[in-house]
């Protein structure tokens, strides 16, 4: 009679990016780690991830990891708010581990009090990571060394080899990451909008001038001198972006051009990620939409500042197989009619 084979042990890891979606992007292929652990691995320890991330970034993970992968989104509102769903979900999902990638102070605070038996793992920065997590790893990316997905890699890695100890072993993820691209994303195909917008496939340029302020970027009258340069060539200008990025906007509002298709609140995250796919070149500062048109391959120019250490495109630069790096101009005349000129060079390889 044979002997019946035991069941692995589950392991429930929670996985909380609180932040914005450049962020998320370069976290989310660390589940890449967890999925080899669990095919190297089947017969010991299983882990099963669940993701929290922020309003809105639900479609961004089934995007990049598939829909099978569970995912929470932190609702929007106040704080209050915020610590009751954190509470429900300590409370009713009972993890056995909890991975803080990037969290406010106060969430690793409260599953302190809601989840204290459960282990804690992150990074030791912050005055509460030496409260708070069980075990933590000291990253100096202020140094920006590394690309920040490879920190959140290494944090990964550490976050496993403290669950599993004795089954955990390096050498079984060295060929699960491809360094160049370590995120494909494959938006799904929105048959309706590209022809509702008078656009065609492989036959625009977005610009998207704003960011959130996390690093420098061009003039806002820069960029308006760029679009209208741009608007020479026979490809329809798409600007996308928010409200929020009136600062960068509104110098280029009243530039009237029928070639000129204004996109500012009008879409939403998978519409606009089938809409960068299918853009022939994407030009954006340091800012979510630059990372995410680069994991969807799109060829992209991505401005970035040369100078200050804690922006450094060694540590942010978007990842993806086309990707040109522009540093910002500095401010003088030669100096930004060669980044037009660079501009205008990568834009005609790709529009011809």
């Amino acid at each position: 009679m044979s002997q019946t084979q035991p069941l692995p042990r589950k392991i429930r890891l929670a996985i909380i990016r609180i932040d914005a979606l450049g962020d998320l992007l370069v976290t989310l292929p660390i589940q890449r780690a967890f999925d080899a652990f669990n095919k190297v691995n089947p017969q010991t320890i299983v882990i099963e991830t669940h993701w929290v991330v922020n309003t809105g970034f639900k479609t961004l993970v089934n995007l990049g990891l598939g829909a099978t992968t569970t995912s929470t989104e932190v609702p929007q509102g106040s704080r209050f708010k915020k610590i009751i769903f954190f509470f429900h979900l300590f409370r009713s999902w009972h993890f056995d581990a909890i991975l803080f990638v990037y969290a406010p102070w106060w969430i690793p605070i409260l599953s302190a009090f809601l989840a204290p038996f459960t282990v804690k793992f992150g990074r030791k920065s912050q005055w509460w990571s030496f409260l708070i997590l069980t075990h933590s790893l000291r990253q100096k990316r202020s140094l920006a060394e590394k690309h920040e997905w490879e920190y959140n890699w290494e944090l990964a890695l550490f976050t496993l080899k403290n669950i599993c100890h004795n089954t955990f072993s390096r050498a079984d993820f060295a060929s699960t990451i491809n360094p160049s691209w370590p995120l494909p994303i494959r938006p799904p195909t929105r048959n309706g909008l590209l022809p509702s917008l008078g656009l065609s496939p492989k036959k625009y340029i977005v610009v998207h001038p704003g960011m959130r302020g996390s690093a420098q970027n061009l003039d806002p009258h820069q960029y308006r001198e760029l679009i209208q340069k741009l608007l020479t060539w026979s490809y329809p200008i798409v600007i996308t972006g928010t409200s929020h990025d009136y600062r960068w906007l509104a110098p280029i509002k009243n530039i009237h051009h029928p070639k000129l298709v204004w996109l500012i609140d009008a879409l939403n995250l998978q519409e606009l990620a089938y809409l960068l796919s299918q853009a022939t070149v994407v030009i954006a500062p340091s800012t979510g939409v630059c990372h995410l048109a680069a994991s969807c391959g799109t060829p992209v120019i991505a401005i970035y500042p040369n100078l200050v250490l804690s922006q450094s495109p060694t540590r942010w630069r978007p990842l993806g197989p086309h990707v040109t790096l522009l540093p910002i101009p500095k401010p003088s005349e030669s100096s930004w009619l060669e980044f037009y000129s660079t501009v205008n060079t990568i834009v005609e390889r790709h529009c011809s």
